[in-house]
């Protein structure tokens, strides 16, 4: 097993080693077997050496021994057989007569060491011996004048095999010591051959590979270095070796191109996106766990927020302002990566609207999540410059704001006008003095005026008197912990905050006044009506201030309702091509006017009866072919104005239409649905249980549809705005669906 074992080629070993190994076994094999079979003649030719000098040395016995048996001499055969055992190479012997005579028959053999052989039947039994024995039989004859005339016995002699080894032991050393020389000759031999003609050439090729040097690659010479001009196994390699240089040469030199052409493309698409990042009226940027801004923000968020090097400061000293401190910033950078609230929770309780530096700056927020899991790693941020947005916004609100004061005053000139004079009164009779101030009595004076303001729509007032029960809200607790005179800190805040208090109060007195003085002549004139009781010069002043009114929104509050519709063009499309449909998307021009803002959940609700007539409505191309319909299905948004109080949304298509028996045989199949009358609605009200929860007419969900729960989405925002929907349709033909929706002011 050794043997075959050193005979396998092993992975983890040289070629030199495993080729000296493989031959040293092959050999060490071939001798061992001769060197045995020569042993075995050796030994054998040495027993029968020791037979013969036996046999020669026993002659001079041969004569006596023989005489003495003739003659029945015992005594004289015991001393010869003695004798003969005496002798070096002989261990024992055994006589037995020829004639059977009890007397001659001795029955055992003498034997060295007082030790016997007993013979019993013809075999014999070995005592007090696991060594081998060889015998020798010599027939015994009596001699007369020199010649044998009759046979008196046989005469068996024995040696031991410690003489056979005895005499060959220093052969068989030397034939061993000879084989193991001759091996390690041959062994030094194959190696050295092998590590000058194949280890260190493939050595000399290895290292030439690993100095390859592409930008001057010459062809290689190691054969003739080391064999000259023949032409061997190595030279044959080697020229495959040069060969395989010029194609790796070509190789190298067409993938150096290809990535210089890389590059270069890499740099200009990198150089196209940090120009068009940089022109983009947006700040950008990426912040880390840490809180700190990476290399790559955009020009435009160090022009943002007017700050030179924006890479690498801290995002909680960026967006640090009045209302976000840096502390709660922290905190919410923390929670953020926490990650144990989904990020848009998390998100909704940070920054929104920063106030810097006279601007208003509205920022938004992206999660870059560790690739293949839920770890937010980065976030991203969008900055813009909403400033002039807000101010537009803030002088619609304060010019809707005006209308809606003045048709309060129109309606009450004399409660308008006792308001504006009560609030006078009051300011004037507070003690704002640091000394006496009553807290209390300020606050519920102030809170009183804000309340009756409100109802005039006085924003600006009630702004400021809100703002003032917050700092009167600090002062109280301040007061009440009596901690003034006694930590410094807390007298630092109580004078700041009546500083501010007392800022506020004055411009609540100032803003009065300007209101008083900016509707002067509405006041007398809604006054002036009022006392004649001319109803008509009322009727006419409030229209005027109605058309005001109307003027203001339409210019800075309401859009056409069907500028809303548009994106849902995009959307039915991308539906309709992955479904292999064909479909033709109008929204038609309406005169209608809304508040957008205040319709934005039912609007973005809209997309799922959008994916209803892509899916269930609209028919493939084939079905439309086989009904002779155009290939192109027709879904349609038009709107309808009912009163001063309500307007109509409907979305159509020209589909299937909805079956009312499908629509009833799934709905008594489903449990959720089992509180409806089935048996009992008709075709109509059987077709209003797709605004259901629960209720799809797939079997199985998929991205697009059929987990009951968009139509019946879509309900619930319309019932929110207390509003109605439902659906008409006709199978085959199509089915609309109608929204009406209140106006929100």
């Amino acid at each position: 097993m050794v043997i075959l074992d050193s005979l396998r080629i092993k992975k983890n070993e040289s070629l030199a080693f495993n080729v000296i190994r493989v031959v040293f076994s092959i050999y060490f094999f071939i001798t061992l077997s001769l060197t045995t079979l020569e042993m075995i003649s050796i030994y054998n030719s040495a027993e029968e050496d020791i037979k013969k000098e036996i046999k020669t040395v026993f002659k001079s016995f041969d004569e006596s021994l023989t005489k003495s048996i003739y003659t029945e001499d015992l005594e004289q055969v015991h001393r010869l057989l003695k004798g003969i055992v005496g002798l070096p190479m002989i261990d024992g012997a055994f006589f037995k007569s020829k004639d059977g005579s009890e007397k001659l028959k001795i029955g055992k053999i003498i034997y060295k060491n007082e030790r016997v052989y007993h013979y019993r039947g013809g075999e014999r039994e070995e005592i007090e011996t696991n060594e081998r024995v060889f015998k020798i039989n010599i027939p015994l004859y009596h001699m007369e004048d020199g010649e044998p005339t009759e046979a008196v016995g046989d005469l068996d002699l024995f040696f031991g095999a410690k003489h056979v080894f005895t005499r060959v032991s220093f052969g068989f050393l030397m034939m061993i010591i000879t084989a193991t020389l001759k091996t390690f000759l041959l062994w030094c031999l194959i190696f050295w051959a092998l590590r000058k003609l194949l280890t260190k050439p493939l050595q000399t090729f290895g290292e030439e590979a690993l100095s390859t040097d592409f930008e001057n690659m010459k062809e290689t010479d190691i054969t003739k270095k080391f064999f000259g001009n023949q032409k061997n196994e190595l030279w044959y390699f080697e020229d495959v070796f040069n060969r395989m240089k010029v194609k790796l040469l070509s190789a190298h030199s067409k993938l150096q191109h290809h990535a210089e052409k890389l590059e270069k493309n890499l740099e200009e698409r990198t150089k196209n996106i940090n120009t068009m990042v940089n022109n983009l009226e947006q700040g950008f940027f990426i912040f880390d766990r840490k809180g700190l801004i990476l290399p790559g923000a955009s020009k435009f968020t160090q022009d943002l927020f007017n700050i030179e090097h924006i890479e690498g400061r801290e995002i909680t000293g960026l967006f640090t302002t009045r209302d976000y401190s840096p502390q709660m910033l922290e905190k919410w950078r923390n929670h953020l990566f926490l990650g144990k609230m989904p990020f848009k929770d998390v998100v909704s309780m940070g920054p929104n609207i920063l106030n810097y530096d006279g601007k208003v700056i509205e920022v938004e927020f992206r999660p870059l999540y560790k690739e293949g899991t839920q770890v937010l790693e980065r976030v991203v941020c969008n900055a813009t410059d909403v400033t002039k947005k807000s101010k537009i916004e803030s002088k619609a609100r304060a010019e809707k704001d005006r209308a809606s004061m003045i048709l309060s005053l129109i309606d009450s000139p004399v409660e308008f006008l006792d308001l504006f004079s009560d609030a006078e009164s009051n300011l004037s009779d507070m003690d704002t003095s640091s000394e006496s101030i009553d807290l209390s009595f300020i606050g519920r004076t102030y809170h009183t005026m804000k309340a009756s303001f409100a109802r005039f729509h006085c924003s600006e007032i009630v702004d400021l008197i809100h703002a003032i029960e917050e700092r009167v809200q600090v002062l109280q607790g301040i007061k009440e912990r009596k901690t003034i005179n006694q930590l410094p800190e807390e007298t630092d805040i109580y004078s700041q905050y009546i500083k501010e208090f007392l800022f506020l109060h004055n411009q609540v007195k100032i803003t009065i006044k300007k209101i008083l003085k900016e509707n002067r002549n509405v006041i007398e004139l809604a006054s002036r009506t009022t006392s004649e009781r001319n109803g008509d010069n009322l009727t006419d002043a409030k229209k005027e201030l109605l058309n005001i009114y109307e003027n203001i929104s339409n210019r800075f509050i309401l859009s056409p309702v069907q500028d809303y519709f548009f994106q849902y063009k995009n959307i039915a499309h991308e539906l309709a091509d992955l479904q292999d449909k064909q479909v033709k998307f109008f929204v038609r021009d309406s005169k209608i006017l809304i508040n957008p803002p205040l319709y934005k959940d039912v609007f973005k609700s809209f997309i799922h009866i959008v994916r209803n007539c892509i899916d269930h409505g609209v028919e493939t191309r084939e079905e439309r072919r086989e009904k002779s319909k155009d290939e192109s299905a027709t879904v349609s948004v038009s709107f309808e104005k009912k009163n001063l109080i309500f307007f109509q949304i409907i979305i159509e298509d020209d589909g299937k239409g909805i079956d009312p028996e499908k629509i009833r045989e799934i709905a008594t199949s489903k449990k959720e649905l089992n509180h409806f009358p089935i048996s009992e609605m008709n075709d109509q009200e059987i077709i209003q249980i797709v605004f259901e929860s629960g209720f799809s007419s797939k079997d199985k969900a998929d991205h697009l549809s059929g987990r009951g729960i968009g139509m019946d989405a879509v309900k619930k925002e319309v019932t929110k705005l207390e509003g109605k929907i439902w659906a008409e349709s006709e199978v085959g033909k199509g089915t609309k669906f109608i929204l009406e929706l209140p106006y929100l002011k």
